[in-house]
């Protein structure tokens, strides 16, 4: 017994030799290891917002067609909700002028009261064969939750307040070379818009630049003063009214920003 012990004693040395020394190797082919990084996609990393972009500035291209000319900032506030603000300026609203041209607005009470014939020969209120279009000023107030990405990028929805102050001249009304027309002195007209939308839009957002549209829809309160004449019996009788109107109202809105 003890003969087997002895013969087969460096046959057990030989076999933790040769294994310790595999798995020194093992060990350091471990440590010696590289790992490799690959680096992310840098043209899918550019059209991204940068980190601490949480601002946009604004212009909307389309909306002369509306009469207006508004500069906005977009602040973001937290990762689903930013506020937008916006001023700037008026003139003539061709898309209101489009509706109103044959019927313009009703007026409730003439200046002339009983003492005419009640029928306003001036110039309708969308007409602006005599009517000239001045500069007014505008304002507006819209928080926007986002939903579906970070803030200030995807879909959202947004209340706004809307203000909008129209301004015209227009010459009196008189009898003059060639009969009655508009060849006096100008009057000063105006017509302030309050509009109370939800906007539903999305917004897309590249390294710097903004893209966005909306549709929206809400009520509308429309108040103005409108120059009114009438011939009463061979004398013009004229003066300042009152009107006001409101109504459903439908807006679409497109901007392009500058973001930072």
């Amino acid at each position: 017994m003890r003969n087997i012990f002895f013969r087969a004693l460096p046959v057990v040395l030989l076999c933790v030799i040769l294994t310790e020394s595999h798995a020194q190797k093992r060990r350091q082919a471990r440590d010696s290891s590289v790992t490799i990084v690959f680096a992310e996609n840098s043209k899918a990393s550019k059209i991204r917002k940068k980190s601490g972009d949480e601002n946009i500035i604004k212009i909307a291209p389309l909306g002369f067609i509306g009469g207006v000319f508004p500069l906005s900032y977009e602040r973001k506030i937290n990762d689903f909700l930013t506020v937008e603000v916006a001023g700037g300026l008026t003139h003539r609203n061709y898309i209101r002028g489009a509706f109103m041209k044959e019927g313009g607005v009703e007026i409730k009470e003439f200046p002339w009261g009983q003492n005419g014939n009640g029928y306003d020969e001036a110039e309708q209120t969308g007409s602006y064969d005599y009517r000239k279009a001045q500069m007014g000023f505008m304002y507006r107030v819209m928080p926007k939750i986002y939903f579906d990405e970070e803030a200030p990028e995807g879909n959202y929805v947004g209340l706004q307040y809307n203000y909008l102050k129209y301004k015209f001249t227009i010459p009196k009304f008189q009898n003059g070379a060639n009969g009655y027309s508009h060849s006096g002195a100008n009057m000063n007209e105006y017509e302030n818009v309050t509009d109370y939308m939800v906007y539903f839009g999305r917004q897309i957002v590249n390294d710097r630049i903004t893209f966005e549209s909306a549709s929206g829809i809400g009520l509308r309160n429309v108040k103005g003063v409108k120059y009114v004449a009438t011939n009463n019996n061979g004398t013009i009788v004229d003066g300042l009214a009152a009107y006001s109107q409101s109504t459903f109202n439908f807006g679409v809105m497109f901007t392009v920003g500058y973001h930072f």
